[in-house]
């Protein structure tokens, strides 16, 4: 995990650089690779069991050191935010995630990040979904 997030690292001061020198094609495949390193992050980070309890999340009360995903993030030196995203960046499906990485324009982590939220949730819109719960039983 640390190297993914060396990588992601990189490819950000990369990508700030480009941009800096308006070399477009090289700000884009910086932005592909540090979208790749973050994804990783996110499926080493799932393959850890999640913490299911405060004292696995703190350590406290005797019980050891901290366990989880979170514990990881901290210990590869990511933050609770950068660990998070790199979650929510993995539950993308890989080819929705292949196909935006590999576009013209490639989204920013943040906006794949939002992505990956919204992955989970049903597909019809919010609207829809609160309609249903107006509807008259019986």
């Amino acid at each position: 995990m640390d190297e993914c997030k060396s990588w992601a690292d990189k490819a950000e001061a990369l990508s700030s650089y480009a941009k800096q020198a308006n070399d477009n094609t090289l700000h884009r495949l910086a932005d592909r690779i540090q979208a790749r390193a973050i994804r990783r992050e996110g499926e080493l980070l799932e393959e850890i069991e999640a913490a299911t309890n405060q004292h696995d999340i703190s350590g406290g009360a005797g019980a050891g050191p901290s366990k989880g995903r979170f514990a990881a993030g901290r210990a590869a030196g990511l933050s609770e935010r950068q660990t998070k995203t790199a979650l929510r960046v993995a539950k993308i499906p890989e080819a929705e995630f292949e196909e935006a990485v590999k576009s013209e324009n490639p989204p920013t982590v943040t906006k794949l990040a939002e992505r990956g939220t919204n992955a989970n949730r049903w597909s019809t819109s919010a609207t829809a979904r609160r309609s249903n719960f107006r509807r008259p039983l019986g």
